[in-house]
């Protein structure tokens, strides 16, 4: 069974690129392109396994949707133009599992996704 990750990010661009490589490398994915789309998904029950989430969305940013996903036990992994460490900090302790600024490597966030979603695995079956 594929595992299933949000791809939430307002840039088209940016948005198909992931998810064509997390396509390319084995995952499902499910892509929104606002915060109240994403926040739409959720609420419709979408099964997902991981999200890989912008801050900066129109309509509910990514730090507010952090409830919704801490409410789905869905780990997260921030993507953003956001590099200041107040920005990093907040994520961090709002519940993300990792931050990563762009412009980012391809390669570290399949890395990144991988492990976290093996350690999420572990932690529901324990």
């Amino acid at each position: 069974m594929k595992n299933k990750i949000l791809v939430i990010e307002d840039d088209r661009a940016i948005s198909e690129l992931l998810c064509m490589n997390l396509t390319i490398a084995g995952y499902e994915t499910v892509a929104a392109y606002d915060g109240i789309e994403a926040q739409r998904l959720l609420l419709w029950n979408e099964d997902a396994d991981l999200a890989v989430v912008d801050i900066m969305l129109p309509g509910r940013d990514g730090f507010a949707l952090m409830e919704d996903f801490r409410a789905k036990n869905l780990p997260v992994i921030y993507l953003t133009a956001k590099d200041d460490v107040a920005s990093k900090v907040k994520g961090l302790k709002l519940g993300a599992e990792d931050y990563m600024v762009k412009p980012f490597e391809m390669l570290e966030l399949l890395a990144v996704s991988y492990t976290h979603l093996r350690a999420h695995e572990t932690e529901l079956h324990l």
